[in-house]
């Protein structure tokens, strides 16, 4: 998944979000949320891999609610 800690487990969903707040201020960024990055992620993952192996890394429960999602990914 996309959202893991560094052992592999997924985050708990009251976790990432202050860690995720901490880095983007670190960082002086403005406007971005982790929906961004995710999307940004799932995009590069699914042209670079087979839409059957890139659902192993984005969570996703089927192919064909990961193409759904990132049909656009895939045109360009």
């Amino acid at each position: 998944h996309l959202w893991s800690t560094p052992t592999g487990q997924a985050w708990a969903s009251t976790s990432w979000p202050k860690a995720f707040a901490k880095v983007v201020e670190l960082a002086e960024m403005k406007d971005v949320v982790t929906y961004d990055l995710r999307k940004h992620a799932c995009s590069q993952i699914l042209r670079r891999l087979s839409a059957r192996d890139a659902i192993r890394f984005t969570g996703h429960k089927t192919v064909e609610m990961l193409i759904r999602v990132y049909a656009y990914a895939m045109e360009e």
